[in-house]
């Protein structure tokens, strides 16, 4: 069995392009020497990842984001015991949507990105629109 958890969360100050490369790299590192995967969204300031693998490594690694001053409203949004993983081929996968337009045409898209407390908290209850979020970029990186 393999473990997935999904949490969105907000930075305390937007990241620029090379604090998001350093963040990433440091992520795949640390990700690949656990045999960690998953994905992590990005769009001003606000972030939502997908982390999956043996468990006790994916709690190790929420447990140091849990820890990083650079989070505030950390919110746990998932966290299942998974037969399969849905990003297997990523150790990080990464998508800004910062600079997209008509991001709300995203299969998906919600509040979230808007740091709105009442949506998160709906997402955390019903987390249907999140997993279709999660899905349209899971078959992108299964091409």
């Amino acid at each position: 069995m393999l473990y997935r958890l999904v949490y969105a969360s907000s930075a305390i100050q937007k990241f620029d392009k090379e604090e998001l490369v350093e963040l990433l790299e440091l992520s795949r590192t640390k990700n690949e020497a656990l045999d960690v995967t998953g994905i992590l969204l990005y769009r001003d300031g606000n972030f939502i990842q997908v982390l999956e693998g043996p468990r006790e490594n994916v709690e190790k690694i929420y447990a140091s984001i849990t820890g990083d001053d650079r989070h505030r409203g950390l919110m746990l949004v998932v966290d299942e015991e998974v037969e399969e993983r849905l990003f297997p081929n990523w150790s990080m996968g990464f998508e800004d949507l910062s600079n997209t337009e008509d991001v709300h045409k995203i299969d998906g898209y919600n509040a979230f990105f808007t740091n709105d407390k009442a949506a998160l908290e709906k997402m955390r209850e019903k987390p249907d629109r999140v997993w279709i979020l999660l899905h349209s970029f899971q078959e992108v990186t299964s091409r």
